[in-house]
């Protein structure tokens, strides 16, 4: 499994300050650290102390990852891998770097603040209007990859549906290297970043509604379909994270018991993926068996399941018999 840009440091969410004479260790204290962090005009000495302060500003929002998103923040304002930085941050980026802070204890994702975030080695560029790759979404891709070695064979097409930023497209383009990839994005904030990130890993973006674009395709055109639809029920909608409801919603209901789309794409793409090619679905982490169902009952064969980082069912695929 590729990890993160910025690895975690071992201490993450247990950082302890020296800035301002500040001791971070416990929950009371981070809450009194946060308005001395933004009222002190000092700025930290060092690049660890920085972090620490920083950490602690970002702990109500980032938990027991204020450490690491700290590393991240400070990596982008000052332009080089935590690591090799020779000196603290400037006044000004100080400042900057308390700015970013404070939108992100509001509630902003991280990866929308720094504009781009990794997905398989990948480096992405993400934004409001586009749903943030996310780690787990990798064991779908290596699904794929695990698919195509056992049966000793490459696809040559490779379509991939409701590709928000192309994360999954992306990927495919990089392992199936001889094969044509084209993504399908029905929303015009997400599409600006699939065709954005088509231009670094060569894919097809193309602007258009799953529920219709089935309708392009010759029969048997298509080795592999690949999708990581909306999925969440109308009730898991109503208890998102505060941060994750600054993703867009669309690209989240997948209808009231969240099997939309995945009931249209299994029997609307059927016709257009060719014998012996592989239906693959990300799923949330209670719907593996009812995913099966809507394969089996459209006649997929060697239906699969399997899970992600956290042991959660992620994905659920089928073979076109």
């Amino acid at each position: 499994m590729v990890k993160k840009s910025c690895e975690k440091p071992a201490a993450a969410g247990a950082a302890k300050s020296t800035q301002a004479g500040l001791d971070i260790g416990t929950p009371k204290n981070v809450r009194q650290a946060v308005p001395q962090i933004l009222q002190s005009a000092t700025t930290p000495k060092t690049k660890t102390a920085a972090r620490s302060a920083l950490a602690a500003l970002l702990h109500p929002a980032a938990g027991g990852d204020a450490a690491f998103e700290a590393t991240v923040l400070i990596e982008e304002v000052c332009g080089g891998k935590f690591a090799l930085l020779e000196s603290p941050p400037t006044p000004g980026q100080w400042q900057k770097l308390l700015a970013l802070g404070q939108k992100r204890i509001g509630g902003y994702p991280l990866q929308y603040i720094v504009g781009h975030w990794p997905f398989m080695g990948l480096e992405l560029a993400v934004g409001e209007g586009v749903l943030i790759p996310r780690q787990d979404t990798e064991t779908v891709v290596e699904a794929a990859l695990a698919f195509w070695h056992k049966k000793n064979l490459k696809p040559h097409n490779i379509l991939d549906l409701c590709s928000g930023s192309g994360a999954i497209a992306a990927a495919c383009t990089r392992f199936f290297t001889a094969a044509k990839v084209t993504a399908v994005e029905n929303s015009k904030e997400a599409f600006f970043y699939l065709r954005k990130n088509a231009e670094a890993y060569l894919y097809t973006p193309v602007e258009g509604d799953v529920f219709v674009y089935q309708n392009t395709l010759f029969e048997n055109s298509v080795d592999m379909v690949v999708a990581n639809p909306p999925y969440l029920t109308a009730a898991e909608m109503g208890e998102l994270q505060q941060e994750v409801k600054s993703e867009p919603a669309a690209a989240l209901f997948g209808g009231v018991d969240g099997l939309q789309f995945y009931r249209h794409i299994a029997k609307a793409y059927k016709p257009a993926i060719a014998k012996g090619g592989l239906l693959l679905f990300e799923i949330g982490a209670a719907q593996s068996p009812a995913v099966q169902a809507i394969l089996a009952a459209e006649g997929y064969t060697g239906i699969f399941e399997g899970a992600d980082l956290g042991g959660n069912p992620r994905y659920v695929g089928g073979t076109k018999g």
